[in-house]
């Protein structure tokens, strides 16, 4: 039963591909000042990056936070614009 619920599965969704990781850690956030010495731009650099959509925060309890994966993946990238 389990084979044929597995097979089913790869066949609808397509295995692993494209799957997103998925990890016990929660997910950490990091502030703007933060973010600014990360990637060495000052604070209006990060307003416009904000407004184009280059990097997009999350507001938690009222404060724009920014995905420490996003910066991560920003900087394997080739780091800022």
């Amino acid at each position: 039963m389990a084979e044929e619920t597995a097979a089913l599965l790869e066949s609808k969704f397509g295995g692993n591909q494209g799957a997103e990781k998925h990890t016990d850690e929660p997910e950490e956030y990091l502030n703007t000042n933060q973010v600014c010495e990360l990637l060495g731009v000052c604070k209006m650099t990060l307003c416009r990056y904000k407004r184009s959509g280059y990097l997009v925060p999350v507001m938690l309890g009222g404060r724009c936070r920014y995905r420490k994966s996003d910066i991560e993946q920003l900087l394997k990238k080739g780091g800022t614009k």
